[in-house]
């Protein structure tokens, strides 16, 4: 390509930059130009950029395209705030949890939950229909539980639970039934005064049912010998 005088050069446009001046050669023999910029900066670049439009300002083109985008994405984090006011919400948190032990195989919970083939329905991917469904946590310690442990998330499977009314519905609870009556053992621990520890041990020796659950406890190992 026949070279450009310089004479010539001086002066051109390329967006928002004009040449004012050569300044030298870069270290692959480029040609490189002093740039003024419509923002009043300036900025040196080599001529091929130039003239491939590869650089169109000082750099003042990129930080307000940057400044355009995080307006963006301000605007819709406030339309969401707008539309359901709970982004910063225990609810909320609640919900993305869920939605990562789900999902997301990088979720230290997902083996078991996703992995293990538990979902969540499509009406509750969006946080609105989540928060319209279940309504706010009655207290702090409420967190979402499942009714059916192996089956998904959705409005007819799920309550807000405490952590002990969730304890009791663990597929490894023991369940016990006495006289039609049917509890776990924490609950008929409970029911008796004991910890469920002493009442674990107590059927794990073998007690009669009858004793376990029936009677003051001083009374129980007198029972035991009549048997």
């Amino acid at each position: 390509m026949k070279k450009i005088p310089d004479e010539q050069i001086i002066g051109s446009v390329s967006g928002r930059l004009t040449i004012q001046a050569i300044t030298g050669v870069s270290a692959r023999k480029k040609r490189l130009v002093l740039c003024s910029c419509e923002c009043g900066g300036s900025t040196v670049i080599n001529i091929s950029q130039f003239r491939a439009g590869a650089t169109r300002s000082c750099g003042c083109l990129h930080k307000e395209r940057a400044k355009e985008h995080m307006k963006s994405i301000r605007h819709l984090g406030q339309g969401n705030r707008l539309r359901h006011g709970k982004t910063d919400s225990p609810e909320y948190y609640v919900w993305r949890t869920m939605k990562q032990r789900c999902t997301n195989p990088k979720s230290q919970s997902f083996h078991r939950y996703g992995g293990r083939g538990i979902g969540i329905c499509k009406r509750w991917e969006l946080f609105d229909n989540f928060i319209a469904d279940m309504g706010p946590r009655p207290t702090a310690r409420h967190t979402i539980e499942r009714n059916n442990n192996d089956g998904s998330y959705e409005p007819s499977n799920c309550r807000w639970a405490t952590s002990l009314e969730q304890g009791r519905n663990r597929s490894t609870n023991v369940r016990i039934t006495y006289n039609g009556v049917t509890l776990t053992m924490v609950d008929w621990a409970r029911k008796l005064g004991i910890s469920k520890h002493a009442l674990w041990n107590r059927l794990k020796k073998g007690w009669p049912l009858e004793v376990c659950l029936v009677g003051p406890i001083r009374h129980r190992k007198s029972l035991i010998s009549k048997k």
